[in-house]
């Protein structure tokens, strides 16, 4: 994405097709990589747009946006997971419209009269611009629909249950923002200030990429990872014209008496300015050394501890291992890519989250009895099902462990499963008192009338069930078609073998 859109400034000023063509094959790359491409794509296309509308184009731009455009569009259309169906569609008409808006700009070029090539111009891009609005409103290219739509409209996250349940799928908040980079949303406004006093090309990039990150991240948690480079360009355009001021201040050569003070004044406000800096600045460089010294989810057993724990690396190669290749693998979407990748194994929903119908599917195969879930799974043809608990063991003998809910288990996960598929939480979780030794907690277990015969809570408390029965007095049935074929080392992480009943 910073490789597309780097070369596409840079084309603007200078070796325009050949910067043009690697930043259009870096944006056909990301295509065949991320959905987000569709930032970028129509970043550069609104940029060249308002371009055009501040009276800046260029025959530098029309030759950019059209080998950027071509490549891009060209990739999409060849690209087995995009096609000729979205290349042309609702998410590429701003591009669309950028593409044609420069060749018009090129044609009207040719005018001799200035008076009149201004008008045909104006008139041209407006034309184009309510066509294009036109054509998008009446859903001619079809309709902007999934994650795209909760990114352009906000609101139409009420009717998709499913977004509300996945992490990375949040709005972001104001203390997210700030929890990730501290000084620096205090420093971009700043430079947003002086990039708007400045207002070159460059300039009102960064900001348009600045105020589309914000948005995104605003709607999409995840995409806090676009809005870091904007930030930080804006930080250091701020940081930049700060410290020019203070070099004059600490600099300066003021002759008389009168003016001591002032430059004494003068080096005191640089000092100042200086000492934020340093003090602002230090907590982020310390958080981001902190979360550097963590390790991937993957090896900390999804926990997000800074400490390699072996349960889902273990599990993931007995699963390698000892699963048959043509085998399908039950469970819920957030280890779908560890188990496709890395255990080299079919599984019925992963990370993408793309098929809601399946999900859901799944959450009511898990929230209900097993003959329900046997139902579902044979449809999907699962021959194992894994599931994930971090367990906090509280005893031996009889063993028992209570789910975390300071981590994120699928016991956890089992409350955005009801919201799915609609279910009530209170027919599946109760609070039940537990002594901490000084005090009596509720603390939230499958207490609930519906639990005793949950498959997932079957699964997961599988290990637990006489330590449950006798010491909580929770029943908690044994599953009768799942056979525990394999559990990690420290019981995170189960493998149930499928038994289909005979019919």
């Amino acid at each position: 994405m910073l490789i597309a859109l780097i070369f596409f400034m840079k084309a603007l000023k200078k070796r325009t097709i050949p910067y043009s063509i690697i930043s259009g094959l870096a944006l056909a790359y990301m295509a065949l990589c991320w959905g987000a491409y569709l930032y970028p794509l129509n970043l550069l296309a609104l940029y060249s747009i308002i371009l055009v509308l501040t009276g800046r184009w260029s025959k530098q731009l029309s030759i950019a946006v059209t080998v950027v455009s071509s490549i891009t569009m060209l990739g999409m259309a060849l690209a087995p997971n995009i096609g000729v169906n979205e290349a042309i569609s609702p998410y590429t008409v701003v591009p669309m419209t950028a593409f044609i808006i420069c060749v018009v700009m090129s044609a009207t070029s040719f005018i001799q009269d200035k008076d009149m090539r201004r008008k045909a111009s104006i008139g041209a891009v407006i034309g184009i611009l309510v066509v294009a609005g036109a054509i998008t409103l009446s859903g001619a290219l079809g309709p902007i629909a999934g994650k795209f739509l909760f990114f352009v409209n906000p609101l139409s996250r009420a009717g998709a249950p499913i977004v509300g349940t996945v992490g990375e799928q949040f709005p972001a908040t104001w203390s997210t923002f700030f929890t990730n980079y501290h000084i620096l949303v205090i420093l971009a406004p700043v430079g947003v200030y002086f990039a708007l006093r400045r207002m070159k090309y460059k300039d009102i990039f960064i900001v348009l990429f600045a105020l589309m990150a914000l948005w995104g991240a605003g709607n999409y948690v995840r995409l806090l990872i676009v809005v870091a480079p904007a930030l930080a360009i804006l930080s250091g355009l701020a940081l930049t014209n700060l410290f020019s001021n203070v070099s004059l201040s600490l600099t300066k050569k003021v002759e008389g008496d009168k003016k001591t003070r002032a430059r004494q004044l003068g080096r005191v406000y640089g000092i100042i300015v200086i000492a934020i800096v340093v003090a602002g600045t230090t907590p982020l460089i310390y958080t981001n050394l902190r979360a550097a010294n963590r390790p991937a989810m993957i090896v900390s057993s999804s926990t997000g501890y800074a400490a390699k724990i072996d349960d889902w690396l273990d599990a993931l190669e007995w699963m390698r291992t000892n699963i048959p290749p043509e085998s399908i693998v039950g469970c819920w979407w957030d280890y779908g890519y560890w188990i496709n990748v890395v255990a080299n194994k079919s599984v019925i929903a992963d990370n993408s989250t793309s098929n809601g119908t399946q999900i859901k599917l799944i959450a009511e195969a898990f929230l209900n009895n097993e003959t329900y879930a046997l139902e579902v799974f044979r449809k999907m043809k699962v021959d194992y099902v894994v599931v994930y608990e971090p367990w906090i063991f509280v005893s031996t003998n009889p063993l028992i462990g209570l789910p975390p809910w300071s981590v994120i288990g699928d016991f956890e996960k089992s409350t955005a499963m009801m919201a799915i598929a609609g279910y009530n939480t209170s027919d599946y979780i109760k609070g039940v008192p537990l002594s901490t030794g000084t005090s009596t907690i509720n603390y939230p277990l499958p207490a609930g009338p519906k639990a005793s015969e949950t498959l997932l809570y079957q699964l997961l408390f599988y290990p637990f069930r006489d330590g449950y029965s006798s010491v909580l007095k929770l029943n908690i049935t044994a599953p009768q078609h799942f056979e525990l074929v394999y559990h990690s080392n420290n019981w995170w992480v189960l493998i149930y073998k499928v038994n289909y009943p005979t019919t």
